[in-house]
Parts: structure tokens; C-alpha cells; sequence
């Protein structure tokens, strides 16, 4: 090797040394500088669960999930995003506190806190009472305290109740002065109609998911055949096509889901336990007898529906049971008449309630943990358990039951011990109830 050539590799050494040097730097002065994410604003100030956030600023990554936001250290999804403005939720479990951004590894903080909106504690139950004209007036009680929602001239009911935040949400119907059902939920006690009065209407359920309202029930159509609906903040989604009767007794939401349990008549004229995600129908039964499907509850990817099917088709001897995944199980021996009204899941447990047929003839309120019943009235008077709810280890049940007189009284149940709601001197009924502990 001669000097020259020796000179020259060596110069074209020192080369790529210097070349992959100046990458390394590059590289590392890329990263090092990537522009600190700032946060603007954000709106709104004040929410509860599930409401929509939007956050305003700059530096934020176009992908939504290359940003990540906490609410206090708790974890939201972003749902869309831009360079200057990312939209959230607020997630499960958040608490009033800053809100933080993370965008390749360099966080900013808001300078103002995010107040979550907790509800109120109490135990809120949604039902109805005869009054001295002998009408149903919808009522809700807080705390045993009574909360008239309408004047009782004309019939109405109070069906199911939610709590977001300070808000107190009722779905159910009233009679108009033709002596048809108005469809309508009340928020703190003012009434929104869901329905024009025209035709024979009922909501039956309500969930909140953020800032939007949905309801679920049915309408009459000039055929005179129920149809099954939800209605999102007042507009009207049709879940069943009018040619046979439908119900839609529960709707609940999981993410982008919208979960509908209710009823719906074969070409056979059986009633069929029915389900709708997203508006498409799924068959619980297979319509040889009667079944109905009376509430929802989501968990993951797991549905569970809880209800009742005829024992023999065209006896309307029913027997409680649920769905989950559409899976049925039993939950009695089918020995006599039973049925389930609503279910709650919480952690590994499976909450329902209901009322089975004692050898005497009578309802027994009861609910059933994991399959284990647990009765709640002693089988003396019918009872019925209309609606249940779990707080912590705590398990509240709402129903009613008759007295010594005849009349149907108001109450609920916490963790089996009686708590009444009405005097027993008119009949009065126990359909929902939401705890806040």
C-alpha cells in the first residue's frame, strides 16, 4: 500500500465517522427539541362523567391516540385531534383536578382545575301514587322525601330515574286530556315531551352519557301497533317497523353503543325477547312461546339481559331468567311462576331482582346474587321487586307491596331491610331507584 492510498482511506474514514456523528447529533437535537404541547383553555369548565371536553392549544399530535390526557391522573380517551385543539371525554372515576397533556414524552399541565360534577348523596327512587281523584301522579323521593312531578288531573307515571351531576333525570308518560299518553322525561321536575300526543306513547327508561339524553319506549302508530324507540335529546329512533306490537323497556350506552333491551311479535304472534345494538335486532328466544326481555346491563363485551319465557307456549306461566351473550340461564326450578325485572352487575358479581310464586299463591320480592336468592317479604302479602341498584356492598332494591287493607305500598329495600315510602293509605308503586353514596 503506497502512502497516497493509505492517506486517502484514511480521510475517507474520518469521513463517515464525521458523517455518522452529525446523525447521531441530529437525531438526538430532533428529539431533544420536539415544541412543548401547550394548553390554551378548555370547555367546558365543569362536567360529569362522559361529558365531551374540548381542549384548545398548540403542539398537540394529529393522531389522536399520540396524545395523552388525564383528568388527575386519571386516563381519558381522545377522540379526535387536531395540532391546536384535542376532543375528550371525561373518564370513569375522574376527580376535580388539573387536566395533563403528553406529546413525545413532554407533558403540560392546565393552570385551572377540571370540576367533575358528583351527585349529591342520597337514594332516589322514581314511582307513582294514587291520589284522592283517583289518579297516578309520577313521583320521585330523595331520601323518603316525596317530589311531586305532575298535578295529578290526568294519570301518569314515573318509571325509571338517573342522577348525573346536580341533575335529577325521570322518564315516563301522562295522560293528556284526550286521554292519551304523552311519551316524556323530567329534568329537575320540568317536563320535555318526547311525544306530540297524537298517538298513545310510553317511556319506560333513561341513560345518560355526557351531555346527551337517551330514553327508550314506544309509540303507537295510526295502525294502533306499538313501535319500539329510543330517542336521542328528543329525536326519535325507531328500533321495530310497526307490522307487529314491540316494546323497548331498557336502554343503556357502552362507548358508541347504544343498547336496547325489549319485546317483539312474531308473524306467529309469540312474543320474542329481543335486543337491539345499534338498532340491529338479536333474538333471545326462538318464538315458539312467549319471552320478554325487561332490562340491560353492558360490561365489557359481555351483554346481559334479564326477563322471563313461558314454561309451555299459550299458558303464560312465566319463569325468570337471563341471557348473557345469548346464553340462557335459569335462575329458579321452574316449579311455579317467576320473573325478573332488573340487573346489575358489579365486579364478579351478578345482581338480579324479581318475584317468585310461593306455595300460596303470593309474590315474593326477592333478588338473586350470583344465582342465590335472597327473599325480601316474607310471602304473607304479594310483593314485587321492581328495580335494584349496588353501592359499595350495599344492595338497594326498589318495589312495593300489599298491606293488611289491600293497598299496594311504596318501598325499598336496603341490604333486605324495609324502608317505607308511602302510608299505605292509596296505592303507590316503587319502579327505579339510583343510589349515590
Amino acid at each position: 500500500m503506497n502512502k497516497k492510498t493509505s492517506v486517502i482511506k484514511i480521510f475517507a474514514s474520518a469521513v463517515l465517522l464525521a458523517a455518522s456523528v452529525l446523525a447521531i447529533n441530529s437525531c438526538d437535537k430532533d428529539d431533544s427539541e420536539a415544541p412543548l404541547p401547550t394548553i390554551t383553555n378548555f370547555s367546558p369548565a365543569t362536567g360529569v362523567e362522559g361529558e365531551t371536553v374540548v381542549i384548545n392549544g398548540a403542539n398537540f399530535s394529529e393522531t389522536a391516540s399520540a396524545n395523552v390526557v388525564t383528568f388527575n391522573g386519571t386516563a381519558a380517551t381522545v377522540t379526535a385531534a387536531t395540532a391546536t385543539q384535542l376532543t375528550t371525554t371525561v373518564p370513569t372515576g375522574a376527580t376535580t383536578g388539573k387536566i395533563a397533556i403528553t406529546v413525545n414524552s413532554k407533558t403540560v399541565t392546565s393552570a385551572t382545575d377540571f370540576t367533575v360534577d358528583v351527585p349529591p348523596p342520597g337514594v332516589y327512587v322514581a314511582g307513582y301514587e294514587n291520589n284522592s281523584s283517583n289518579n297516578y301522579t309520577a313521583i320521585y323521593w330523595k331520601d323518603g322525601t316525596a317530589v311531586t312531578l305532575t298535578d295529578g288531573s290526568t294519570d301518569a307515571w314515573a318509571n325509571d330515574i338517573n342522577v348525573s351531576g346536580h341533575d335529577v333525570y325521570v322518564a315516563g308518560s301522562e295522560v293528556n286530556s284526550a286521554d292519551i299518553g304523552i311519551a316524556k322525561y323530567w329534568k329537575n321536575g320540568t317536563a320535555i315531551s318526547l311525544t306530540d300526543g297524537t298517538n298513545y306513547a310510553e317511556a319506560y327508561s333513561i341513560f345518560i352519557s355526557g351531555s346527551d339524553v337517551y330514553v327508550s319506549g314506544y309509540e303507537e302508530n295510526s295502525s294502533g301497533e306499538s313501535v319500539a324507540k329510543y330517542w336521542k335529546n328528543g329525536t326519535a329512533v325507531s328500533l321495530s317497523n310497526g307490522t307487529t306490537r314491540a316494546q323497548a323497556w331498557s336502554i343503556v350506552i357502552s362507548g358508541s353503543d347504544v343498547y336496547v333491551a325489549g319485546d317483539e311479535k312474531n308473524s306467529s304472534g309469540k312474543i320474542v325477547a329481543t335486543y337491539w345494538k345499534n338498532g340491529n335486532a338479536v333474538s333471545l328466544t326462538d318464538g315458539t312461546k312467549n319471552a320478554f326481555a325487561n332490562d340491560i346491563y353492558i360490561l365489557g363485551d359481555d351483554v346481559y339481559v334479564t326477563g322471563s319465557e313461558e314454561s309451555i307456549s299459550g299458558t303464560y306461566e312465566y319463569r325468570a331468567k337471563y341471557w348473557k351473550n345469548g346464553t340462557a340461564v335459569k335462575l329458579t326450578d321452574e316449579t311455579k311462576r317467576s320473573n325478573t325485572h332488573a340487573i346489575y352487575v358489579s365486579g364478579s358479581d351478578l345482581y338480579m331482582a324479581g318475584n317468585e310464586q310461593n306455595s300460596s299463591g303470593k309474590n315474593v320480592a326477592k333478588y338473586w346474587k350470583n344465582g342465590t336468592e335472597n327473599s325480601l317479604t316474607d310471602g304473607t302479602a304479594s310483593a314485587s321487586a321492581s328495580s335494584l341498584c349496588i353501592v359499595g356492598s350495599n344492595v338497594y332494591v326498589a318495589g312495593s307491596e300489599y298491606n293488611s287493607t289491600g293497598k299496594i305500598v311504596a318501598k325499598y329495600w336496603k341490604n333486605g331491610a324495609p324502608i317505607s315510602l308511602t302510608d299505605g293509605a292509596r296505592n303507590a308503586d316503587a319502579i327505579s331507584i339510583f343510589v349515590v353514596e
